[in-house]
C-alpha cells in the first residue's frame, strides 16, 4: 500500500500519465502537408496508397521527440490478388529518393531503414500505376521510428531520459531486468544505483527539468521502497 500511494504521488506532481511511453509511429496520413489522388486504406490506419487513379503522391513532415539520430523502419505492402509489375512508389526522405519499390509479387512485405538526424524530417511519396482500378495498388505502412544511439538512462528507447524512464525502472525496482527495465548500471538488478545513474543523466534533451520538490518525491519513494523490502525480506 505504502509503494502504490507513493508512486501515485511521484506521478501526479510530475503531471504524467502512468503509461510507459510506446514506440513511435510515422503516421503518413496525419502528417501530410499535401496530397494528390491518394486514400488512406480503411483497415491500414496511418497508410497511403492511390485511389482510382494511375499517379498521385503524398508529402508530408514527421515531428520527433528531441533532436537525435534516429532509425526510420519503411513498411510497403504490395497489393494480396494483383501482381501490377509496372506500378510502383517513389519514396523520398528530405527530398532524397532512397527507394523505389514495385508491386510484386503479390501479399508481400518490403521493409527497410533508413536513418534520419534531427526532430523531425520530410517526405514525400510518389506513385505511378497502368491500372485505375482502386482495389489493386501497394500500400505504404505507417513505419517505426526509433533512436539510433542508446542514451543512459533512456529505458524505453525514445532519445530522451525523463520521468518516463524514472516509471520503467519504478515499476522494476528491486527485481532483475535488463536496460528496458532500468538496469543502467547492467548488473542485472534494477536498485538505487540505476537510480543514481538515471538522476545524472535526467532531462538531458531539451525538455523541462523537474523542480527539486519532484526531485525529493523520487528519491523518498525509492528510498522508502528499498526500506519496506528489505523489512520484508527480514520477516520473511
Amino acid at each position: 500500500m505504502i509503494r502504490q500511494v507513493l508512486f501515485a504521488v511521484v506521478a501526479a506532481h510530475c503531471s504524467i500519465s502512468t503509461g510507459i511511453a510506446a514506440r513511435i509511429s510515422a503516421d503518413w496520413w496525419s502528417g501530410q502537408t499535401s496530397s494528390l489522388n491518394v486514400i488512406e486504406p480503411p483497415s491500414m490506419t496511418g497508410g497511403v496508397r492511390l485511389a482510382d487513379r494511375m499517379s498521385g503522391n503524398v508529402e508530408g513532415t514527421i515531428a520527433l521527440p528531441s533532436d537525435a539520430n534516429w532509425k526510420v523502419r519503411f513498411s510497403v505492402q504490395t497489393d494480396r490478388e494483383f501482381e501490377v509489375v509496372n506500378e510502383f512508389v517513389r519514396v523520398f526522405v528530405n527530398d532524397e529518393l532512397v527507394r523505389q519499390v514495385f508491386n510484386a509479387p503479390r501479399g508481400e512485405r518490403i521493409e527497410w531503414e533508413y536513418a534520419v538526424s534531427g526532430d523531425r524530417f520530410d517526405y514525400r511519396f510518389d506513385f505511378r500505376s497502368s491500372l485505375d482500378v482502386l482495389d489493386a495498388h501497394l500500400v505504404v505502412l505507417p513505419a517505426e521510428v526509433t533512436c539510433a544511439d542508446y542514451m543512459t538512462g533512456d529505458a524505453d528507447g525514445d532519445c530522451q531520459v525523463n520521468v518516463d524512464d524514472f516509471k520503467i525502472l519504478r515499476s522494476h525496482f528491486g527485481e532483475q531486468g535488463t536496460r528496458a527495465q532500468g538496469d543502467f548500471t547492467e548488473d542485472g538488478r534494477i536498485d538505487l544505483k540505476d537510480f543514481r545513474v538515471l538522476k545524472e543523466h535526467l532531462f538531458t534533451s531539451e525538455v523541462a527539468v523537474p523542480e527539486p520538490a519532484t526531485w525529493l518525491l523520487m528519491v523518498v519513494t525509492l528510498l522508502t521502497l528499498g526500506t519496506f523490502r528489505a523489512a520484508s525480506g527480514l520477516r520473511a
